[in-house]
């Protein structure tokens, strides 16, 4: 979405619209491609079948959702709010969380959707609620062997290792722990249909997918062994992206090579009587891309003690995606679109409220002036959601268009 194409689509829409900054612009048409893209990736590295469910959170948008129905998907929920979503257009659903209340279980049971079952105490809260239900148990990934090269993968340094980092994290049951359940044995009214793990943001390399995959395999083979269970479906969750972006917007790898080596090797270890069908439940891959943020430049500022040049604009991480910079680390590229300046500065773009991490740190732009236009680009995902009004800045408007690339199309 960065070239000068994008940019010459950008600045011929209705000066009237780039007027009403900060405005969230999403492309329908690469909503689509990027469907067609994730799918295809996945289905010419795993013959079998495959299922994919859209992780509503990352963009509830209708037009988004119409897409997404239309490419054959289904919903990915959390809340209520997005079951509800999922029966009012009749598509089929799995509910995630840590922290499903009784009613949403209740609901997820009536409705026949997918519970991925997230604890023990999860788990029995569901018998005490006496109802049929399908249920996948969501595996807790902990690498059985530390990996040799630590430096191969996304954790906080707050852990001195990959694993105790995975063996922290909220979400799922130890290997142990689904083993005992299996073992046990589930009443009937539970319909048992596989394994939940999610992995997609965890490597940095190809490798470390690979030794990733060939490790899950081991485990799952190990479930199926020791419960002489059937695993129908193995749901690989989210977090795969179209590619792995490094701050200039080049990528270490895409999504055809992560997906060969993950699956390759995930599916070379399998040991089980027959492959499982698998599921995935992207959402970032999905609308990431397919959106850029237009923001203005209001000041800019120049910090002698520190020697940082500020750059700032009426978009902000809390007005239009608190949690990408925040919590996640991330770094957009950003293209300043009517600077008509030939000299390039290292600056910080940072948003005017008084809360919200920059959207980039020390990027080299064309002088930035007040008024200029900027563009940070991949902000499709989780900015209509939680953008909002903030310390009196309004939080960024939304516009779907048909094909920021070619034919504008009418702004809706």
């Amino acid at each position: 979405m960065r070239d000068s194409t994008m940019r010459d689509a950008i600045l011929a829409l209705d000066r009237e619209i780039l007027d009403i900054t900060p405005i969230q612009l999403i492309s329908k048409a690469a909503v689509a491609s990027n469907l067609e893209f994730f799918s295809s990736a996945i289905s010419q590295a795993w013959p079998d079948e495959v299922d994919y469910y859209y992780a509503i959170k990352a963009n509830p948008h209708p037009d988004i959702l119409q897409k997404v129905i239309s490419a054959g998907y289904g919903f990915e929920c959390g809340g209520i709010q997005e079951i509800q979503l999922a029966l009012d257009n009749n598509v089929r659903f799995i509910v995630n969380g840590s922290g499903k209340s009784s009613s949403i279980l209740e609901v997820t049971a009536a409705n026949n959707g997918v519970i991925n079952v997230d604890s023990g105490d999860e788990l029995d809260k569901l018998l005490s609620l006496n109802t049929l239900a399908r249920i996948a148990l969501r595996l807790k990934f902990v690498f059985t062997n530390e990996p040799a090269n630590q430096m191969d993968f996304y954790f906080p340094s707050t852990y001195d290792s990959v694993n105790a980092y995975l063996r922290n994290k909220r979400w799922g049951m130890s290997l142990d722990e689904i083993s005992t359940i299996l073992t046990t044995g589930l009443p009937s009214r539970l319909t048992f249909e596989g394994i939940h793990i999610h992995l997609g943001k965890l490597g940095k390399t190809l490798a470390s997918f690979e030794l990733v995959a060939n490790d899950l395999a081991r485990q799952v083979n190990q479930l199926s062994a020791i419960s002489k269970q059937e695993i129908k479906t193995i749901n690989l969750g989210g977090g795969w992206n179209n590619s792995n972006p490094n701050p200039d917007g080049s990528t270490s790898f895409d999504m055809p090579e992560l997906m060969t080596a993950f699956i390759e090797s995930f599916r070379s270890g399998l040991k089980l009587k027959e492959f499982p069908s698998l599921i995935f439940e992207p959402g970032q891959a999905i609308v990431g891309s397919a959106g850029c943020t237009i923001t203005t430049v209001t000041s800019t500022k120049f910090d002698p003690t520190s020697g940082i040049h500020w750059t700032h604009v009426d978009a902000s991480t809390m007005t239009t995606n608190p949690v990408a910079n925040s919590l996640q680390g991330s770094s957009y590229a950003i293209s300043n679109l009517t600077s008509s300046s030939n000299e390039v500065i290292k600056t910080s773009i940072v948003g005017a409220p008084c809360m919200g991490s920059p959207f980039a740190a020390s990027v080299e732009l064309p002088i930035p002036r007040e008024g200029d236009l900027l563009a940070i680009w991949d902000t499709g995902a989780y900015s209509y959601g939680l953008q909002r009004d903030f310390n009196g800045y309004l939080g960024a408007q939304t516009l779907l268009l048909e094909n920021l690339n070619n034919d504008i199309g009418e702004a809706q």
